[in-house]
């Protein structure tokens, strides 16, 4: 019993790796009929003998000669045995109860379920048929047909694979149609029933009564209405708990559901609310921001915040005003008639008729009474001084590192030790001086500077600026023109980039998108050179070219000191690659894997289902080098740092050369990278790896160890390494396995066939038929009886 389960686990692994569905159908055999067979076959065989159960007073014990217990009796056990339920004369036959097995596992049969085999043939509940090549019952086929059937036992579906189907649902290569739903069309042509179409417009019945229809992909109506679009005006998507509404190909929109509001009209209107959070905005007039107790509204009058802290309120340009308790701050300003400033005890108010200071306790720092003309006044440390003529068209505020001159609306100037600023027309002119450099702009129109950085985003932003740095030049006209220029590269963009031309000394492209694009001498195009219809591009070492973008035709070739890859792509279906390293080569610890390949050949077509590929490693060969010590060494391949590498490694490296008996003569690089390949031409070997896939058809690896192919459907398949080689035939209708000098042979049927150097031994039926040879000696059996010199 446990050697059948064992048998039966074996086989299904095997067959299950080779083919699915062949295994599925091995399995269910097995499970209901060589199970079942050959447990009741074993259970018998234990039963009568002393091994199992209990035993009487009365048996007859010359086990294993005879043995007799009960009206059970076996002789030579386990070759023959006999009781009420049946008899067993193994291998030749077996019967318990119902269920009788022939040269088990070879034929087998149970009267009761009607289940059995005769190899290859077999039957079990309502299925028959041709191990694999047929089966007969509610799947059938006789391959390459196939039918199943139904409950009543009528055919229901068939085909021929993969050409042509049967059924419900039926195709004759582009031709198709339903049986009882009265559908039918040519793909990609046209469909009728339940899912119609001609061309691009479409109709249906879904269940329910419920219909759609649509002009693909133009407009659709599905759903009683819950799902409706006419492109490029409207469409929308309901449900039980949201609603989603597409207006003018996503310039409007809205989403609603329990958490969350979404609605936007670009480039006018936007809003985004949550629970917690939400932004409204009416572009350029509104817009309120607010995150859980903060809020901020900004209009084109003015602008109001409120936080737990503290508020604010402006209103464009007269009032201003903000106020901040954890910081015991307030300002409140109205122009032009007063301005009021607290910050801790010090309170300060100015207004067209004079200015007044003091602190909280009543304590006056200073007062002026001069009128509209003009006041000045002074902090009682001498450390702040203001002084305003007109106020509040002009004002002048002095502390000891800043001085601050304003004259509103029109201008204001700050001044530090470390730069000068200056703001006019409301903040839409700026100019900063500093030792990094000086900026001016006059936003939306106008911007310079020669700073690293701009001063602010509006710099960026203007129709017309210029930037000056060092031997930068950077010049732009949106949208219609950019330039950035240095002693010895130009990049020019014409309309947001679909027009551009590059010089450097590396070289020089220029592009039209979508149309061509040229590049020379650069290793690394431009990315939108490959989106071209027309391309190509040629540097030191390399060129490609492309028709209909990186999707119809593309071809790279790079012929560098280090490498040489040539790679062709064709509608995205067939690839052909070559690749080969050049130089020295210093294998790192992985084995064969692609960071050791020298050479690669390889051609494949559909997404690598069919593949051809030849590959080439180079690599250490067992137990030279630990894994990090393979990795420290490879880090001196050209490909990777080369002799580049940081001192220490130098140093780790010579130290694994000298424990290895490798002397480095030298104590520059060139020495070290001598003796590095020196001791790696010593000390690694090449592997190499040949594989060509034809799905179902073909298989072939080859390796320096082993190869291993197959035939269609793995009908033939072998397989050989240093120490065993196997071949297949008709799955296990022919097994040969040879190792060393020794190959074991089964032919189906009933035939095995072993060799050696100075022995034979040819059989039929275990020994109803045997030959031996060994030597001089001859020997065998006929009929289980022995002859010669056995």
């Amino acid at each position: 019993m446990a050697y059948a389960r064992h048998s039966l686990e074996f086989v299904g692994v095997n067959l299950l790796r080779k083919s699915p569905c062949f295994a599925a159908l091995l399995l269910v055999v097995s499970t209901l009929v060589f199970g079942a067979t050959s447990c009741k076959s074993a259970d018998r065989m234990l039963r009568i003998s002393p091994l199992m159960g209990e035993s009487t007073r009365e048996r007859v014990n010359l086990w294993p000669l005879a043995y007799h217990d009960r009206g059970a009796t076996s002789i030579l056990w386990p070759i023959f045995d006999i009781d009420q339920n049946g008899f067993a004369l193994r291998p030749l036959v077996a019967k318990e109860g119902t269920s009788t097995s022939v040269l088990f596992p070879l034929a087998a049969y149970d009267s009761r379920t009607k289940t059995g085999w005769l190899v290859p043939a077999y039957k079990f509940e309502n299925n028959f048929g041709l191990f694999p090549i047929a089966n007969f019952g509610s799947a059938s086929w006789i391959l390459p047909f196939w039918w199943n059937k139904g409950p009543t036992g009528q055919i229901e579906n068939g085909g021929l694979f993969p050409l042509a189907l049967f059924g419900d649902f039926n195709y004759v290569g582009p031709v198709w149609w339903a049986s009882e739903k009265d559908s039918f069309g040519v793909f990609p042509l046209f469909a009728a029933g339940e899912l119609n179409h001609f061309g691009p417009i479409w109709w249906d019945s879904e269940p329910r009564g419920e219909s759609s229809a649509g002009l693909f992909p133009l407009a659709w109506y599905g759903n009683e209405g819950k799902r409706f679009g006419l492109l490029p005006f409207y469409s929308h998507t309901l449900t039980d708990d949201s609603a989603r509404r597409w207006y003018l190909m996503g310039l409007g929109h809205s989403y609603r559901k329990p958490d969350l509001k979404e609605s936007w009209l670009f480039p006018l209107y936007y809003l985004r609310k949550t629970p917690k959070e939400e932004d409204r905005a009416l572009f350029p007039f509104f817009w309120k921001r607010t995150r859980g107790d903060d809020s901020h509204v900004f209009t084109l009058l003015g602008d109001r915040s409120v936080d737990p802290n503290g508020s604010g309120l402006n209103l464009y340009p007269f009032w201003w005003s903000n106020e901040n308790e954890a910081e015991e701050r307030a300002m409140r300003m109205l122009l032009p008639l007063f301005y009021y400033e607290r910050e801790g005890d010090s309170r300060t108010l100015l207004s067209p008729l004079g200015g007044y200071g003091w602190t909280g306790s009543g304590d006056s720092r200073y007062v002026n009474l001069l009128g509209p003309l003009y006041h000045q006044s002074q902090s009682l440390d001498g450390t702040e001084e203001r002084t305003a003529f007109l106020w509040p068209l002009f004002e002048r505020h002095r502390t000891p590192e800043v001085t601050t001159t304003r004259a509103l609306p029109f201008w204001s100037h700050r001044e530090t030790p470390e730069f000068s600023e200056s703001f006019y027309a409301l903040g839409l002119g700026h100019h900063r001086e500093s030792e990094e450099g000086s900026a001016s702009r006059l936003w939306p129109f106008y911007s310079h500077y020669d700073t690293y950085n701009e001063p602010d985003v509006l710099y960026a932003l203007t129709l017309y600026g210029a930037r000056d740095h060092g031997d930068l030049t950077r010049r732009w006209l949106f949208p219609f023109y950019l330039s950035t220029t240095t002693e010895d590269s130009t990049d020019l963009d014409y309309l947001v980039g679909l027009g551009n031309y590059r010089r450097s000394p590396e070289g020089k492209s220029w592009r039209f998108w979508p149309f061509v694009s040229k590049s020379e001498g650069f290793a690394q195009p431009d990315p939108l050179h490959h989106l071209t219809l027309v391309g190509s591009a040629k540097w030191e070492g390399g060129e490609s070219h492309h028709f209909g973008g990186p999707f119809l035709y593309i071809k790279e070739k790079i012929e560098t000191e280090l490498e040489e890859r040539e790679s062709t792509g064709l509608l995205t279906f067939f690839w052909k690659e070559r690749h080969k390293l050049r130089g020295l080569h210093i294998p790192s610890s992985t084995g064969a894997s692609q960071e050791n390949r020298t050479k690669l050949r390889s051609s494949s077509l559909v997404l690598d289902i069919f593949v051809n590929r030849d590959e080439t490693f180079h690599v250490w060969k067992d137990d030279v080098l630990t894994r990090e010590e393979a990795r420290l060494l490879a880090t001196f391949s050209p490909s990777y740092e080369g002799p580049d590498v940081v001192p220490e490694s130098k140093a780790k490296a010579r130290a694994v050369l000298e424990e290895r008996g490798v002397a480095v003569k030298g104590s520059d690089d060139e020495a070290l990278l001598q003796a590095l390949s020196e001791f790696t031409e010593a000390n690694s070997e090449v592997v190499e790896r040949e594989q060509i896939r034809i799905p179902l058809l073909y298989g072939y690896k080859r390796t320096n160890e082993q190869k291993e192919w197959y035939g269609p459907l793995w009908l033939v398949n072998s397989y050989s390494d240093e120490t065993v080689s196997k071949t297949n035939v008709l799955y296990y209708g022919y097994r040969s396995k040879t190792e060393g000098t020794k190959t074991t042979r089964d032919i189906f049927p009933f035939i095995t066939w072993d060799s050696d150097e100075e022995e034979t031994d040819v059989s039929f039926l275990w020994r109803f038929f045997r030959y031996h040879r060994k030597g001089e000696e001859r020997g065998g059996h006929i009929l289980f009886i022995p002859w010669g010199d056995q």
